[in-house]
This record gives C-alpha cells, structure tokens and sequence, in this order.
C-alpha cells in the first residue's frame, strides 16, 4: 500500500503518473548549477527562472522538484512549494527530504493539519527524526492538542535531553493544560539549558513580578 493512500491531499496535488528520477541532461544541469550561483546572490526568482526551464523539460525528476520546492518556499510562493515538495515526495516515496521541506512550508503557511499529517510521514520513514517529532509537536501546540504536544515532545526528549525547543514545546504544552507544577519543572530545566529562553524566563519570574506588584502592606 502507498505511503500516501490516507492521505488523499497529497495525491490530490500530483498531477504526474509513476515516476522515478533519472541522469539530468546538460541543459538541466546547465540550469540547475546557475541557479545555485543565483541563490547565493540573494537572487530567488531568477534561480526559480532558471528551474523552471529544466522542469519544462524534465517534470517527473527528483531534484528538480526537490529544489523548485526550496526556492519557491525561500521566494514564499508556498502553494508552488508544496506541489514540488509533494512531487518530488512521490518520485522517491523512501525519502524523508521532501517530506522534511513540504511539513516546513505547510507551517510556514499555517497549513497545520497538513503538516501535522507530512510529519507522521516522516516518523513512519525515521522513527528518529529529530525534526519530525519537533514539528509533530510545533503542529500539535498550532492545534491546541496540547496532551499529544506532550506526548511526543516528552518522547523526543529520551534521545534529546536538553534540546531548548522540545523542553519549550513540553512546557508550554503543559502550561496550557494547567500542569503548572509540571511546566515550571521543565521550564526551570531549560532555563539552565538556556538562560535567556524568552518563554521560560517570562513563566518563571511571573509569580515574582506579581509579588513586586502589591502593595507594600501587602507583601
């Protein structure tokens, strides 16, 4: 059964029959090489100028979709992202690196369930992925699901202890779900991870500058 069978939006964008990635031709490789040399200029459309020739020419190859899904997402044109990204996913159905581009793009554009449904994706794929359990979260949190938010942040944090965004994304998850005693546990944990963590630092010393705020008798 395809990857993608549950989840028809994806195979609503595909607009190609089975493909697979083949040797680009001079002229493709001509293009894909100068638009490399545009995007360290800062020059976004010209490099997407330059793809969209060797797409013209070769629509069912990997790379090409792979890197038209980049530059339109640098350039925001995240509707062309996630078509190329979805493309490029299809071609090579075992590779997690579209997946990784199009779950950004959707949460670039806000596009959350989406994303949350690509990052299960990309857990089924690599159960590993530091990025898919972050973003699994960081869709999680967007949706209010704040139980799963602790659930998988809790789980990624056994291979990564410290990470600042999944202990940020575990207290704010808890905070929301009135864990507060959970919440100030984790937060006071990532402040020694990083002490200058805005949300962390902001939780902590709230009750202090409630404290400050009454008056003098009252202290």
């Amino acid at each position: 059964m395809s990857m993608f069978t549950r989840v028809p939006w994806l195979l609503a964008l595909l607009s190609l029959g089975s493909g697979s990635s083949h040797a680009l031709t001079f002229e493709s490789q001509t293009q894909l090489s100068a638009s490399y040399s545009d995007e360290a200029q800062g020059l976004i459309h010209a490099a997407v100028e330059k793809m969209a020739i060797a797409f013209k020419a070769e629509p069912a190859d990997y790379l090409v979709n792979l890197r038209l899904g980049w530059l339109f997402y640098l350039d925001k044109k995240y509707k062309n992202s996630i078509d190329h990204y979805t493309r490029a996913a299809y071609l090579a159905p075992y590779s997690v690196e579209p997946l990784l581009g199009l779950s950004q793009t959707l949460l670039t554009a806000e596009e959350y369930g989406r994303a949350l449904e690509t990052c299960k994706l990309i857990i089924k794929l690599d159960p590993g992925s530091y990025l898919g359990h972050q973003r699994t979260a960081q869709a999680q949190l967007k949706l209010k699901q704040y139980s799963n938010a602790v659930d998988t942040s809790t789980q990624a944090l056994i291979t990564y202890p410290t990470d600042p965004v999944l202990l940020e994304q575990r207290g704010y998850a808890l905070k929301e779900l009135g864990r507060e005693e959970e919440a100030i546990k984790t937060l006071s944990y990532l402040l020694l991870v990083n002490p200058h963590n805005a949300y962390a630092r902001y939780v902590i010393d709230r009750p202090r500058r409630t404290l400050s705020a009454l008056p003098t008798e009252a202290k």
